[in-house]
């Protein structure tokens, strides 16, 4: 997530909110896992968050 901050700093934006949502996501990818029209991409998608390769973030910037 800082190359992302940085990148949106040296553009001339100021970051005004960063919230980590990947414990939120983790919770909808392990339900998704038992939906009857799951897709096949739950798994790698869980596996990914929880092992840490996938971030699921939101970050609110306003041009400086």
């Amino acid at each position: 997530p800082g190359a992302y901050l940085d990148a949106l700093v040296s553009h001339g934006f100021r970051v005004m909110q960063f919230i980590d949502l990947t414990p939120k996501a983790l919770d909808y990818w392990k339900i998704r896992l038992h939906f009857p029209l799951a897709s096949g991409v739950e798994r790698p998608f869980l596996d990914g968050y929880q092992d840490g390769y996938m971030k699921y973030i939101s970050i609110s910037a306003e041009r400086s």
